[in-house]
């Protein structure tokens, strides 16, 4: 499904951008019903930064989809470069929820993140020595890193 706008907005929240003077708003609508049923699906938009981009989520019901807008939020956030700030925000947090939160402890789940920023840490630097990798590369590694995070946090899970 291709979305235009989002329609009514529902909540929205503002991130400065770290080391630069622009904002980041993440706008998220109303949910509502799949053309033909089937569920519903609650649009979000990211502006800003250089970014316009119109995204949804969907459920069996209006409260799972914007359970799960949340967290793709939660996700799209944390590789957003450059970092994102917000005024409630303490130690990285902005505020949405990712799916491994459900999955582990905060401990251990902090583990895991410092894990991931040392390895994206590690393959900016590499990509930026060696001039090779395009954005678009650079968010496939990103992703990939994020996948093999949520396997290993499931192959965790399956050991208790």
């Amino acid at each position: 499904m291709d979305l235009k706008t989002i329609g009514p907005v529902f909540a929205e929240r503002t991130f400065d951008l770290v080391g630069k003077r622009q904002k980041l708003v993440v706008k998220i609508g109303k949910p509502k019903r799949f053309r033909g049923g089937g569920g519903f699906y609650c649009p979000f938009q990211f502006r800003g930064g250089g970014v316009n981009r119109i995204r949804y989520a969907g459920g069996v019901d209006a409260v799972q989809a914007l359970q799960l807008a949340m967290e793709r939020i939660g996700v799209d956030l944390r590789h957003f470069a450059p970092p994102l700030t917000w005024d409630a925000g303490m130690d990285g947090d902005l505020g949405f929820p990712t799916p491994e939160d459900r999955l582990v402890s905060p401990q251990v789940a902090t583990a895991l993140e410092d894990g991931m920023r040392k390895a994206l840490k590690h393959v900016r630097s590499r990509a930026k020595a060696l001039r090779q990798l395009t954005d678009r590369e650079l968010s496939d590694v990103i992703y990939r890193l994020n996948d093999a995070r949520i396997a290993r946090i499931a192959k965790l899970r399956r050991r208790r």
